[in-house]
C-alpha cells in the first residue's frame, strides 16, 4: 500500500513519508524538465503463498507466483 501511495504522491498531511516524492512522479511532472507521464507503472504483488494470492485479490493487484524460491507450493 505504500509504494502505491509513494507512485501516487497520495500521503495525508503530517503523515512522515508526505514530504517524500517518488521519481519519477506527479510531483516532478509539474517542475521543469520533469517526466510528463499520467501513468505510473503497474504495481503486482510477487508472492509464494496463498496469503500473499488472497493479499493481492484484496488489494485489487495482479498476482504473480514466486516460483523460483518458492517452488515445494508449486502444483505440476
Amino acid at each position: 500500500a505504500e509504494l502505491i501511495r509513494f507512485l501516487d504522491d497520495d500521503f495525508p498531511d503530517g503523515h512522515p513519508y508526505a514530504r517524500i516524492h517518488a521519481v519519477p512522479g506527479p510531483v516532478q511532472a509539474t517542475s521543469p524538465g520533469g517526466v510528463q507521464s499520467a501513468h505510473r507503472p503497474p504495481v503486482w504483488l510477487l508472492g509464494s503463498s496463498g496469503f500473499s494470492a488472497r493479499l493481492a485479490g484484496t488489494l485489487g493487484l495482479p498476482f504473480a507466483f514466486a516460483h523460483h524460491f518458492s517452488a515445494q507450493n508449486t502444483v505440476p
